[in-house]
């Protein structure tokens, strides 16, 4: 019989061994610095044009320094998983625009519609490339800036 409960409270710490009820080891805690592939991107608008804009950030933003009305010759910069903001001109023609990081190819970024059913603009864009797009008749320039933590997009608005 002893050898039996000998058997038994073998197994019994071996399974705990083997489970892990050993002292816990501390997990690695993946950041958008880990790996290229899971960066967030940031977004920053800059308003070139002589009428200011307003850029409503959407439900991806991580965090932003800055919301609503964009003054010419200012600048509002949002973080996150996919990236995106609407952009409305004093016209009330609105666009959204939303950054994409996908695996195996370059950042994109692209313009759609409010309603986001029409693609205005769509580029891959790789580091310090510049693509001008016009957008129902307003002109973006987007410059993919160098990676640090985030995927840097810069978006001047020329009106």
């Amino acid at each position: 019989m002893n050898t039996v409960y000998k058997s038994l409270a073998a197994l019994a710490l071996a399974s705990l061994a083997l489970t892990g009820c050993a002292s816990p080891q501390p997990q690695p805690t993946e950041t958008p610095e880990a790996h290229g592939i899971l960066r967030d991107n940031e977004l920053c608008f800059i308003n070139d044009s002589n009428l200011a804009v307003t850029i409503t950030w959407q439900d991806k933003i991580d965090g932003f320094d800055g919301q609503g009305e964009l003054a010419p010759g200012k600048k509002f910069c949002g973080q996150g998983v996919g990236a995106s903001a609407y952009v409305k001109f004093f016209s009330g023609f609105t666009t959204f625009v939303e950054s994409q990081n996908v695996p195996l190819l370059e950042p994109h970024l692209l313009f759609e519609s409010e309603d986001r059913k029409t693609v205005y603009a769509s580029a891959y864009y790789s580091v310090n490339e510049t693509v001008n797009s016009n957008v129902e008749g307003r002109q973006f320039s987007v410059t993919r800036l160098e990676d640090d933590e985030w995927i840097n997009f810069e978006i001047h608005i020329r009106g």
